[in-house]
């Protein structure tokens, strides 16, 4: 279970909407109701519809939205230059040296439509240089009648305590208070007469809203301040290629050569971007029980990645991968693949439950290289398909990998046979098309094969898109430094899947505003990536992303 969003009842959408985004910087991406703040998703309802029923939750309601910044005292001078009403103590943020061990800087403030706004700073983190103001959810209050029910609750609901529960003098009287670990970081607290609190209006309620297991028992669960909703347990699972990306490291010396290795792999690489902005993912491939197989299999872990599906080869190595870089950071590779471990996935190994939980099923052609593992990739591209995930393919055309360019463009067709979302670069479209003009090659394509969502991307220059209901978008993206563009065009397949099922478009297309914001984190994802060495390593979190979405707004 991860949390999806927050529903807030406001009076007014337009007016709550201005002020989410001219105050807080929260970033718009619908028709004015959804509205995104790093890795923070709040959803604007009306007031006085569709009232949520009065389950018998324990727990009161939310008491405040903490956003986490890495500099408190520069917000607040910020919000009081706007002539902002904040909690604070004489300009000073304060300070909690309790609950949060190192400490916490922070100060409230109260929104226009009611919410509470706490704004934290932890004293325990580094924060890079060039953080937005405010990165995203910090955690979510939550004040109850009965601390101990409404502890006993949130346990139920797969959250786990941070600490034991603590007792602390504010200057609002006594309170006892929890960190809650899980789906989302909640402080559940409750004051000393708390049980003299009025019941919450349920029109006015706010509600957190979270995606879950589809097979498990949810319904029963919901209640005034929490909702489950049924989903696929992964939001992608990806199948193909997880190697060592091995790129120049340092000043070479006259006569010698020196890399640097890092866990890399099309596939492996979507999900690691993915899981960055907290999907849940799957991966289905094999290694070889080496020391390379090995440090992929930690770093998918260390990623959020699940690894049940990665199989271990005692006979074969590991997949390696050797990158050249020329002077704008553009790629070319030399592959050690010969029978190494991931050709050998066989169909009879493939990992059916996976493949039956997947929103989306990701899947490239260097898979599609080689047997026994093309029959596999196919075989788990027609399974998923028949179970109702959706179905995205990367070419990743790589013509080394194959005998001649006939092989690869026949296998990339039957690839795109069976796809909804696909993404090419310029040279895949090329490839495939022969046109020289993108929008035409595009439509081509379209006509073909029963594509839902076609994007192309364009590098520094951005991407193209075109739809099967005829929408077609352009979206640029931000000016980066490159340094190695390995894991760019992966960094931003996995933040369009992931942004297509946050936004509840997974089996349909977007309306153009939605979908145009989808293009322009994908973009953004891109070229932050290309920023660092490595694929997995460089790719961006929910904040840095939004920080690079204000500077692609003010371009």
């Amino acid at each position: 279970m991860r949390l999806h969003c927050i529903e807030l009842p406001v009076p007014s959408l337009d007016e709550a909407g201005r002020w989410l985004e001219s105050v807080l910087h929260f970033l718009p991406v619908d028709d004015g109701r959804l509205y995104v703040c790093g890795n923070f998703r709040l959803r604007l309802v009306t007031a006085e519809g569709d009232a949520p029923s009065r389950a018998p939750d324990k727990i009161v309601g939310l008491e405040h939205i903490a956003l986490e910044t890495p500099d408190a005292g520069a917000l607040l001078r910020a919000l009081l230059s706007k002539g902002l009403e904040l909690e604070h103590d004489r300009g000073v943020p304060f300070f909690n040296p309790k609950v949060f061990g190192t400490g916490t800087k922070y100060f409230n403030l109260i929104a226009p439509f009611g919410t509470k706004f706490e704004f934290c700073q932890r004293l325990d983190k580094d924060y890079p240089s060039d953080s937005s103001e405010i990165l995203g959810l910090e955690h979510i209050g939550l004040s109850a009648h009965d601390f101990a029910a409404s502890f006993r609750e949130l346990s139920a609901y797969g959250f786990r305590p941070q600490f034991a529960p603590v007792e602390n003098d504010t200057p609002h009287g006594r309170v006892q208070c929890v960190v809650f670990n899980g789906p989302a970081p909640i402080e559940l607290y409750c004051f000393e007469g708390a049980q003299t609190f009025p019941e919450a209006d349920p029109t006015r309620a706010p509600r957190l809203v979270f995606r879950a297991n589809a097979e498990a028992s949810l319904k029963e669960r919901n209640g005034a301040c929490i909702r489950c909703e049924a989903a696929p347990k992964y939001d992608i699972v990806a199948l193909g290629e997880a190697l060592i990306d091995f790129v120049p490291g340092g000043q070479q010396e006259s006569g010698k050569v020196s890399y640097l290795g890092a866990p890399g792999g099309a596939p492996s690489n979507v999900l690691a971007a993915a899981s960055h902005l907290n999907m849940q993912t799957a991966f289905i491939g094999k290694v070889g029980n080496d020391v390379f197989g090995r440090l992929i299999r930690s770093t998918m872990e260390r990623n959020g990645i699940c690894t049940d599906g990665l199989l271990r080869s005692e006979t074969e190595p590991t997949t390696l991968a050797f990158v050249s870089l020329d002077e704008r950071g553009d790629r070319s590779f030399s592959f050690y693949r010969q029978h190494s471990a991931d050709c050998m996935l066989r169909s009879a190994e493939l990992p059916l439950t996976l493949l039956e939980q997947a929103g989306i099923f990701h899947f490239g052609s260097v898979s599609m290289t080689a047997e026994p593992v093309r029959s596999a990739t196919l075989e788990a591209v027609r399974h998923a398909r028949s179970k109702g995930a959706a179905i995205a393919f990367d070419p990743n055309l790589r013509l080394p990998l194959w005998p001649d360019t006939d092989s690869a463009y026949h296998a990339i067709c039957e690839g795109l046979r069976y796809a909804d979302l696909v993404k090419l670069s310029e040279e895949e479209l090329e490839f495939l098309t022969k046109a020289a003009d993108h929008t035409a090659g595009m439509r081509e394509l379209l006509e073909r094969y029963d594509i839902r969502m076609l994007v192309v991307t364009l590098g520094a220059d951005g991407c193209l898109c075109l739809c099967r209901n005829g929408v077609f978008l352009r979206q640029h993206t931000i000016q980066v430094t490159a340094l190695d563009t390995t894991g760019s065009g992966d960094a931003f397949w996995g933040t369009f899947l992931s942004e297509l099922l946050l936004c509840d478009c997974c089996d349909r297309i977007p309306a153009p505003q939605v979908l145009q914001h989808i293009l322009g984190v994908s973009c953004v994802a891109g070229s932050l990536t290309a920023t660092a060495f490595g694929a997995v390593p460089a790719m961006p979190t929910a904040s840095a992303l939004h920080a690079g979405m204000l500077r692609l707004l003010e371009r």
